[in-house]
């Protein structure tokens, strides 16, 4: 199922599940309101040097054992707040977990 499909939007809450299974759930707040994105830690870890430092088996930031332990119990993704551009980061979000049909249409000069 595509990130598009699972897509929700609550009052000022837009929640997207990249992976449903996702360990992970990032959140960044803005004045127009809370994105919720949940995703995968392996899939960030292979992608991106910074999360494999913050998120990676060998890694000691309090995110890392936080994971570990959430992993551990099977409990709810662990929440990760951003300060972000929460569009950009979905359009990147998408490409890294192959949901490709819900990036934007290419911009036509």
């Amino acid at each position: 199922m595509s990130a598009k499909d699972q897509f929700t939007q609550t009052g000022k809450v837009c929640e997207i599940k990249f992976d449903e299974l996702g360990d992970i759930m990032l959140v960044i707040a803005s004045l127009a309101g809370t994105a919720r994105l949940q995703v995968n830690s392996t899939v960030l870890c292979i992608a991106s040097p910074v999360f494999r430092a913050m998120l990676g088996p060998n890694s000691f930031p309090k995110e890392t054992v936080d994971l570990a332990s959430n992993n551990r119990n099977h409990i709810t993704p662990l929440i990760i707040p951003l300060e972000d551009d929460a569009n950009a980061l979905a359009v990147i979000l998408s490409i890294l977990h192959l949901q490709f049909n819900w990036l934007p249409k290419p911009i036509v000069p």
